[in-house]
């Protein structure tokens, strides 16, 4: 309690405490301090980070190349092995770390739905949009510190997110949101694979977990309680809402009620968002992906109910077990390749042309204030959910019509 005292005193962290306002957040708060005054060093330090040096930087200063290093394998003065061996848990961690990215999520999801299994895929999207909504919200209502605000000996070496909370991780939730969902429904459903096929699916998803969890810790941005919390986070509400999800994607696809309910769902919780006085990326990465969710569901009743011809149904590839291997032949695999290119280009000029043409525009509707409007809650929250509604009726809608008519599948014609 004494080291927790001394923490409360300091000016940088008066902000973090004010949020601990009951017995539980005191507890995490008290579990996050000393998780990033023990376990984070100690990681840290034995695959191969070195500590900062002083409060206000990151990382060993060398003398010689007059600059802060922070992996042994950049220090000229470290022994070949210690080098190596720093590089390759470097890289690995680097994987596991891109591994639970909105930005992976974004890329692997319409890879399913365009070339495996749309269904499959429209059902993870739903999950895993409820998923990173609960870890977006948790983030900004439990308030809890990085563990360089808890220990300044530790080491950052990604800087994309420092300013935002830290409990509870949400690379891991955004890494479970997806694979979760996925053994669950291939487990459920007639995909016809094998149970060696299935164990082995379960045990690289393990090890993929794995590398993404520790390299939070590896890359100072998380503690060990913040793993924890986006583990149980992510695992309740999978547990709890895969079961309905199929029932969810039927309503979905025959009520034209849900054109407008859960985009006005969306809106409710944006506006009900607990929102802070600082600027960070967490609420604008919920409106992201409240928008996609929006995008998605409004484009899957388009296709199935107005315009039917959109999209060209085919026979998804995991449910043919007496024709897999046939399937994959270099014909099949050079198309699904193209598709994939064709639709994340399209992806990404709808998602980064709106927001741009969206934040304008409503730059100049909207009252003048001093606030960078690249730092305005007003100007970015509904400019990337109007943007990311465009990136999901596309990707579920327009960019597969135009997948289907420039570049079909032998087995479409």
């Amino acid at each position: 309690m004494k080291e927790i005292s001394s923490l409360i005193d300091s000016e940088q962290n008066v902000k973090a405490f004010d949020s601990v306002q009951n017995s539980m957040r005191f507890r995490l708060f008290c579990s996050v301090y000393q998780s990033s005054n023990t376990t984070v060093p100690y990681v840290q330090k034995m695959l191969g980070v070195l500590p900062s040096s002083s409060k206000d930087s990151n990382g060993y200063f060398h003398a010689e190349s007059k600059k802060y290093i922070k992996e042994v394998w950049r220090l000229p003065s470290a022994p070949l092995w210690k080098r190596v061996s720093s590089f390759i848990v470097y890289c690995i961690l680097w994987v596991g770390a891109l591994l639970g990215t909105e930005e992976f999520a974004v890329l692997i999801m319409p890879f399913m739905m365009w070339n495996i299994d749309v269904v499959l895929g429209r059902l993870v999207i739903i999950i895993w949009i409820l998923v990173m909504t609960v870890g977006g919200l948790g983030k900004d209502y439990w308030q809890l510190p990085r563990p360089k605000l808890c220990c300044h000996s530790v080491t950052v070496l990604e800087r994309t997110h420092t300013g935002e909370n830290g409990f509870p991780s949400t690379h891991v939730m955004s890494f479970l949101g997806e694979f979760v969902p996925i053994l669950y429904f291939i487990s459920t459903s007639n995909y016809q694979l094998s149970s060696i096929e299935f164990i082995f699916a379960t045990l690289t998803i393990l090890l993929l977990f794995s590398t993404t969890a520790l390299s939070r810790v590896y890359r100072g941005v998380h503690s060990v309680p913040d793993i924890i919390g986006g583990i149980v986070l992510a695992l309740v509400t999978c547990f709890l809402l895969s079961p309905q999800a199929r029932e969810a994607d039927d309503w979905v696809l025959s009520d034209y009620k849900a054109f407008y309910v859960f985009p006005l769902f969306s809106i409710i919780v944006l506006l009900c968002y607990p929102v802070r006085d600082q600027f960070t990326e967490t609420y604008c990465d919920v409106a992201a992906i409240l928008g996609t969710g929006s995008g998605v569901i409004m484009g899957s009743y388009i296709t199935r109910n107005i315009f039917p011809y959109l999209t060209c149904p085919f026979p998804p590839l995991l449910t043919q077990s007496e024709k897999r291997i046939g399937l994959f032949t270099s014909t099949v695999l050079r198309t699904g390749f193209i598709r994939y290119v064709f639709g994340v280009i399209l992806m990404v000029l709808v998602k980064d042309v709106g927001k741009i043409i969206i934040a304008k525009i409503l730059t100049k509707v909207l009252p003048k204030s001093n606030i960078d409007s690249r730092h305005r809650y007003a100007v970015q929250v509904p400019a990337k959910f109007i943007a990311y509604i465009g990136l999901g009726l596309g990707t579920i809608a327009v960019i597969p019509m135009l997948q289907d008519y420039l570049f079909p599948f032998p087995f479409q014609n």
